[in-house]
């Protein structure tokens, strides 16, 4: 048998523990998405947030942006801007500032603001028109 002299430096289970990190925080970052998406409204498509490609379609959904963005995202260096774009889009229409979407796509610090926009409440004003207050009828004077 021939002896190639190359031995794993790693062991399996290590490289199983890094599988099942990796696919902890996607589910994270899924169920995160799934929260964002429900409370802003689209609750028939929330569930795209566990299939890989189709998350950057509800994205763009949450964002209210136009669905040919997605090739935006498929381009380097145009997609750092458009990732930027969609989260400031996704933080403010989750009720959030602006700073909270730039945070979502920064390492690390990404895990909090996703937890934080899929707790917060929308604006109610983006999705549903303002209501006008009812105005106090007063009595018409005849003649």
């Amino acid at each position: 048998m021939y002896n190639s002299g190359y031995e794993p430096t790693v062991s399996p289970a290590y490289e199983a523990g890094v599988w099942v990190g990796f696919l902890l925080l996607y589910l994270y970052f899924a169920f995160c998405l799934y929260k964002m998406a429900r409370n802003c409204g689209e609750k028939e498509s929330a569930w795209w947030a566990f299939v890989p490609v189709v998350q950057g379609f509800l994205m763009l959904k949450i964002a209210n942006r136009p669905l040919w963005w997605f090739l935006l995202m498929l381009i380097p260096f145009v997609n750092i801007v458009t990732y930027v774009v969609v989260w400031v889009d996704i933080a403010r229409n989750c009720g959030k500032s602006a700073v909270w979407g730039v945070l979502a796509i920064l390492p690390i610090l990404s895990l909090f603001a996703w937890g934080a926009l899929a707790v917060s409440k929308p604006k109610t004003s983006f999705f549903t028109p303002p209501t006008q207050p009812s105005q106090p009828r007063t009595p018409q004077s005849v003649g």
